[in-house]
């Protein structure tokens, strides 16, 4: 019986790993830089700062594809993502008016601010040294980060406002969609 047991603990091991490493071949995109923290310990109000900031960095990696890419595919999808996140840009900056009526710009956690602007730097300081089939290239590898990133922080806030929370639903649903896409267009990319 000990043998059994042994073997089967050694089959299980052995496939776990096997799993492991087969999705870690899958999606080589590391994740994002959010440093580790409760799951749902951001407020509304901390999600409304955040998301504005990071959906701003995003628009400005779209931009540069736009400016910079070689693909009309991916600078397409450049755009749609760009649009995207100015409309929801607008949105949340109409909903922290409405939640916050006024008050003073809420603060975010000092290690997410930090996180987010390096994050956001790094990206952009990539994108900018970069053209054609290149610039291609970095957008998507720095876009699924962003949109990893966005995932992550949906998940950490605990939604209090309706309005917020269908937005958020939103958002969720499009970042699903286009980190699909931007994944398939990057498994398309010829090795440089």
């Amino acid at each position: 019986m000990n043998n059994h047991v042994s073997r089967a603990l050694a089959l299980l091991t052995a496939g776990l790993i096997a799993s492991t490493l087969a999705v870690a071949q899958t999606d080589p995109t590391p994740e994002p830089a959010l440093p580790e923290r409760h799951e749902h310990d951001m407020s509304d109000a901390e999600f409304i700062r955040m998301m504005i900031d990071h959906q701003s960095q995003g628009v400005a990696l779209a931009r540069l594809e736009e400016e910079r890419g070689a693909s009309p595919a991916v600078k397409a999808l450049a755009t749609r993502i760009r649009v995207s996140q100015e409309s929801d840009i607008k949105e949340l900056k109409a909903m922290q008016q409405r939640i916050l009526s006024g008050t003073t710009k809420p603060s975010m956690h000092p290690d997410d601010e930090k996180a987010l602007a390096e994050q956001g730097k790094a990206a952009t300081d990539r994108m900018s040294t970069v053209n054609g089939a290149a610039a291609d290239k970095v957008f998507l590898e720095e876009m699924v980060k962003h949109h990893k990133m966005t995932l992550a922080m949906l998940q950490r806030t605990d939604f209090r406002d309706d309005g917020l929370h269908k937005l958020a639903r939103e958002i969720d649903a499009a970042v699903r969609q286009e980190l699909a896409e931007l994944q398939k267009a990057a498994s398309a990319q010829t090795p440089a």
